[in-house]
């Protein structure tokens, strides 16, 4: 496991990971950008505050893409179940005519 230093909200930390660490700074920039943007939203807040919140709001993020992405898996079987439904009908339909 590699150690990769970050910096996020103005402390810096040495996370281990088992990532590219161009992977570990990305996210650690995403976390800091989202910290910056709900401290500007809300300045009084603590650090562990903006930390609560930022760690929320990309948590709903991802529960939304995750939504989405299930939505898409269903809409994707639907259609393929379709596609299938209806070539074995063809087929039959052919198999009829060559008899």
């Amino acid at each position: 496991m590699k150690v990769c230093e970050v910096e996020i909200f103005g402390d810096k930390y040495a996370l281990r990971a088992d990532m590219d660490d161009e992977k570990v700074l990305a996210l650690a920039r995403m976390v800091d950008t989202r910290m910056r943007d709900v401290a500007k939203a809300s300045p009084t807040a603590s650090s562990l505050q903006i930390a609560v919140l930022a760690a929320l709001d990309l948590a709903s993020e991802g529960g939304v893409a995750a939504q989405a992405e299930e939505k898409y898996q269903e809409r994707l079987e639907g259609v393929t179940l379709e596609v299938k439904e209806r070539a074995e009908r063809m087929l039959g339909m052919l198999s009829g005519s060559l008899a």
